[in-house]
Formats: C-alpha cells, sequence, structure tokens
C-alpha cells in the first residue's frame, strides 16, 4: 500500500501492537506479583508452622499438591469449591 493513507494505517498498526505489548507486560506483571504473594504467604506459614495445613478445612494438604505447587494453601477439595463459588 503507498500514498498517504499508508502512513496512517501504518501508525495505527505500530499503535495496535504497541497497546497489545503493553497489555501482555501488564497481565505478566500482574501474575508474576500475584505469585509472589503467594511465595511470601508460603514462606510465613512455614516460619510460623502452619504450612501444608489447608486455610479453610485445617486438614493436611496433599503432599503431592505441594510438590507440584508449593504455593497453595488450600487443599484439592476446598480450592474446587471456591473455583465453583466463583461460576
Amino acid at each position: 500500500m503507498t500514498g498517504v493513507g499508508a502512513g496512517v494505517i501504518a501508525d495505527e498498526t505500530e499503535r495496535a501492537d504497541k497497546i497489545a505489548d503493553n497489555v501482555v507486560e501488564h497481565q505478566l506483571g500482574y501474575s508474576e506479583s500475584k505469585l509472589l504473594e503467594k511465595i511470601e504467604y508460603a514462606l510465613q506459614r512455614l516460619d510460623a508452622g502452619t504450612y501444608g495445613i489447608c486455610d479453610d478445612c485445617h486438614k493436611e494438604i496433599n503432599i503431592e499438591r505441594l510438590k507440584a505447587k508449593p504455593s497453595v494453601s488450600l487443599c484439592i477439595h476446598c480450592q474446587s469449591r471456591k473455583e465453583q463459588q466463583r461460576r
């Protein structure tokens, strides 16, 4: 594409690309921030002696679940119930 309109389209495309990149960066930053919060909470629980205990039902969290995702604070049953309530 050539002519006067081509520059405008290119600028709009660049602008759209930059906006999309910013959205992705924001989402990644948010996700990393949430993960860091969960890790810090897990470390606090480790110091308090409550790591591996479900925050809701107070039963032990399955060791395989903790190995797969060490930052979890809910057992699989309570996590499933929480996700169903969100729907």
